[in-house]
């Protein structure tokens, strides 16, 4: 075989990844030939999705750039409200993360497990000073979905049961563990083939937490660990009352259950305290993180825990250890995304920017009835409207107003807003301006 067109096309593709700027002609192309690979190369689903692609190869660091639909002939400018699907809280490319991700290149970025790792190490300290109650030993890995599976792993080690309770509605990834929590035909495929050791009850009610255990104990499921996002977000946004979770933590302490939080979308700082648990004032056993600490500039997930959880595994560290996991790149990123989430006081302002737009929000929805849930913490607010139609409208709308907003896969008449938390009270402005725009012409059809 003759690869000199493959070369010849991997050259051009990354002297535009090499580029500032582009031209006119290398943005056509570029769109063609990736509305070319949509159509027959790539994951086939998504040629039925309305795809923006982005056009400019410069990220701009005001977290805004140019976007161009390939169904249409507009360009937007773009104030981003999925924050990169909660990966950019602290902006798009912020500059001195972008800084050590560049310094840390020109080092050594993989390294063999069996080696010590200075930037692991100060990493987990750094996480062991921030996290709540006695939450002090940390292991990274390459995604939050990793994290998640060594949740269920440490949780099995130190309980030596394999049965686990969750809500119904929740999502921790996309790996082997994590798809056995998701209900609905997302999953079921995988779920078929394997045993049943996961059991879901409704999030919010504790009564039927006690009545899964009671059952759990008649029929001998073996249950060891609770899994709960302190925060629902997938099929809308879920808000707890104010003691479900002290009642959650009682329950695990009557029954020798480990209570285990994914945080993954909810820290750090996105709903205006680090960790979403702390507004419930409890401390679980297992704590996991992503995401967010990488910036959306290099992947990681983080699992903590008390050193007596760990404590099954100390005589062999090397159990969870793979190939990938974080390497010092992503330390390196996290350690410095900390850095600006803390001194920048991300937390505080998605805290008091919250307190302004979560309020307004509300006031649309009380003269909308087509929107007939508003509900978040911080920055993080969902939208739950009355029929998906109506929704996808709403949120097609916001896209070509420059401001794109996530429609929840497991709900399609519900929008998620988690936008960065450098966000302008003016841009909230111009957010509730544009929703408000949207309903007036909706409902006007």
């Amino acid at each position: 075989m003759n690869y000199d067109k493959v070369l010849d096309y991997s050259k051009k593709i990354s002297n535009i990844i090499a580029k500032q700027e582009l031209s006119e002609e290398e943005k056509n192309w570029l769109t063609e030939e990736t509305v070319a690979g949509l159509k027959e190369n790539y994951n086939p689903g998504f040629k039925k999705y309305p795809c923006p692609i982005t056009a400019t190869n410069q990220p701009d660091p005001n977290n805004e750039e140019v976007i161009t639909n390939p169904g249409c002939s507009k360009s937007y400018s773009k104030l981003d409200c999925l924050g990169r699907c909660n990966n950019a809280i602290s902006g798009s490319f912020h500059p001195k993360i972008v800084e050590t991700v560049k310094s840390h290149l020109d080092q050594q970025t993989l390294q063999q497990y069996e080696m010590l790792e200075p930037l692991k190490v100060l990493l987990s300290r750094l996480i062991a000073m921030i996290t709540p109650g006695d939450l002090q030993a940390s292991f990274f890995t390459g995604n939050a979905s990793e994290a998640f599976e060594g949740a269920l792993w440490l949780a099995r080690m130190r309980t030596g049961k394999s049965g686990v309770l969750t809500a119904t509605g929740k999502f921790n990834g996309k790996t082997n563990g994590s798809n056995k929590t998701i209900p609905g035909k997302i999953s079921q495929n995988i779920k078929a083939s394997q045993p049943s050791q996961y059991h879901q009850v409704p999030f919010d009610n504790p009564d039927e937490i006690y009545k899964a255990l009671s059952k759990s104990t008649e029929n001998d499921l073996d249950i060891g660990a609770i899994i709960l996002k302190p925060i629902h977000n997938e099929g809308g946004v879920y808000v707890p009352q104010d003691d479900y979770f002290l009642q959650v933590r009682d329950i695990c302490d009557e029954y020798g259950l480990l209570l285990i939080i994914d945080e993954t979308q909810t820290g750090i700082g996105q709903t205006g305290k680090l960790f979403a648990i702390e507004h419930y004032g409890i401390v679980p056993d297992i704590l996991c993180l992503g995401k967010v600490l990488g910036s959306g500039i290099v992947p990681i997930g983080i699992l903590t825990s008390t050193r007596a959880v760990w404590e099954k595994i100390s005589n062999n560290p090397f159990i969870p250890v793979a190939a990938y996991d974080a390497t010092p790149l992503a330390c390196a990123a996290a350690i410095t995304g900390l850095q600006v989430i803390l001194s920048e006081g991300l937390a505080e302002q998605a805290a008091e920017k919250g307190n302004y737009f979560l309020p307004m929000l509300q006031g649309i929805s009380s003269k909308y009835p087509e929107l007939k849930s508003v509900q978040g913490k911080g920055l993080l607010i969902g939208l739950e409207f009355d029929d998906h139609l109506f929704c996808y409208r709403i949120a097609q709308y916001l896209l070509e107003s420059g401001i794109p907003v996530s429609i929840t896969s497991r709900n399609p008449s519900a929008i998620i807003i988690e936008p960065a938390l450098t966000i302008t009270i003016e841009e909230i402005d111009h957010i509730l301006e544009a929703l408000e725009n949207a309903l007036n012409q909706e409902t006007a059809n």
